[in-house]
């Protein structure tokens, strides 16, 4: 308590003494270790400060308070891009660190705050955490508003959301300010029953299944074409103008993409599902094409009348 009191009060080094005794006789509250590592950062001189995060490392490598102290550390001497790579470590094992305070105020006013508000916002949105990750690409896009990324992370979020029309703004606008936007390794869209899978999308394969959605089936194909045209393996494009081309009742196309994706992608259930739906498909086409009409029936003579 005492520990937490001198935290409070401001008066780290002194607060770093009680707290160091409290997390020794216990190690593990959560609490009680950012506090300790903020006391000891602001409360010892830098290098000893320096070494115990340095050691409290080796002892637990996943700390995120200590890769956050040695930050600071680093931003203080005047190393701002070693002190990024110890920020953004101590966010990937802790993302509620970005919703700090001061590691807010930091990135406000920092030239590289607009990329690490991104690298966060890839972080929420990997743990499944739409709304703190729309949060981080939305502060990105108010500090650095001409820019590609956090717009990609947007449409990203959006879709997960279930605002396809925002989504597909935000994806349009990055392909106008990058044609050629990075990929995304994710976990695909899939029902509650199904076995997940990781495979690279990007902002043309998501962009092309929201005009697939929305019925606008030609720019969807222009898209997916683009995409083959710059990344022929892309096994998400294959898989979607598959997809396409089932909407369009292209079946031999839609055939052959099906089974491209599944060649560049064996594990994807969606290609493999398409590509069943195909033989369905062609299965009842051929029945219908080989099955004679049944012969109509004579009319039955109106009777006489006499």
């Amino acid at each position: 308590g005492l520990g937490y009191v001198y935290h409070d009060l401001g008066k780290f080094s002194t607060a770093a003494n009680y707290l160091l005794a409290a997390h020794e006789a216990l190690p593990d509250p959560r609490e009680t270790t950012y506090k300790l590592d903020w006391s000891i950062l602001n409360g010892w001189p830098r290098e000893r400060s320096r070494l115990y995060f340095l050691r409290a490392l080796d002892e637990d490598p996943l700390r995120a308070p200590s890769y956050l102290g040695l930050g600071w550390i680093a931003y203080r001497e005047g190393q701002p891009d070693l002190a990024v790579e110890y920020f953004l470590k101590a966010i990937s094992l802790d993302p509620d660190l970005a919703l700090n305070d001061r590691f807010r105020a930091l990135m406000k006013k920092e030239r590289f705050g607009w990329q690490v508000y991104n690298r966060v916002g890839w972080s929420y949105y990997h743990k499944g955490r739409w709304e703190p990750s729309r949060e981080m690409f939305q502060l990105s896009i108010q500090q650095k508003p001409r820019q590609s990324e956090a717009r990609k992370g947007l449409g990203y979020v959006l879709i997960r959301q279930g605002d396809r029309d925002a989504a597909a703004d935000y994806l349009e606008e990055c392909l106008e300010l990058n044609s050629d936007p990075s990929p995304v390794q994710e976990n695909a869209i899939l029902g509650k029953d199904s076995v997940p899978f990781r495979q690279a999308t990007s902002v043309r394969t998501k962009l092309a299944a929201i005009y697939v959605f929305q019925e606008k089936y030609e720019k969807a194909l222009s898209l997916y074409q683009e995409e083959l045209h710059r990344h022929p393996r892309r096994a998400a494009a294959h898989e979607g103008l598959g997809r396409l081309y089932m909407k369009m009742n292209r079946i031999p196309e839609a055939r052959a993409a099906f089974t491209e994706a599944l060649r560049l992608h064996p594990l994807n259930p969606r290609a493999r599902r398409g590509l069943t739906a195909v033989k369905q498909k062609r299965a009842t086409r051929l029945f219908r094409e080989t099955t004679p009409l049944p012969a109509p029936r004579a009319s039955a003579s109106p009777p006489s009348g006499e």
